[in-house]
């Protein structure tokens, strides 16, 4: 389950529970609805204290179907999260995916929406 909001062009997404396929749908929602509007998102900041997990084969289907829509609109995301497996997310998505990615520790929310929206050029130095 996840939580959505957006503001500043970036999705914030705060995962509580494992992933199902209406995340995913409401996330892709969030995103597709604000294409060429001053809200456009640019960038994804996604918040979890743990590596989280798919519900259901739909809902890693789901997933991929998010990445491979969607990995060339958005140019940066930032995992926000002390989970243990940072490293394999540091390495892994990169070579998979446009956008850039980078982990930040839990306690660095607003260092990450610097960055995403640096990435973005659209930070107001």
């Amino acid at each position: 389950m996840i939580d959505i909001s957006v503001s500043e062009g970036i999705a914030r997404v705060h995962v509580t529970k494992n992933l199902s396929k209406d995340d995913f749908a409401r996330l892709q929602h969030e995103v597709d609805s604000r294409v060429g509007s001053e809200d456009e998102v640019n960038g994804l900041l996604i918040e979890s204290q743990e590596l989280p997990h798919w519900d259901s084969l739909a809902a890693l289907s789901a997933h991929l179907k998010f990445i491979h829509n969607h990995h060339k609109k958005l140019k940066a995301v930032a995992i926000v999260s002390d989970a243990a497996s940072n490293s394999l997310l540091k390495l892994l998505p990169q070579h998979f995916v446009k956008a850039q990615i980078k982990v930040f520790p839990s306690n660095q929310q607003q260092a990450a929406s610097l960055w995403i929206m640096t990435e973005a050029g659209t930070a107001m130095l």
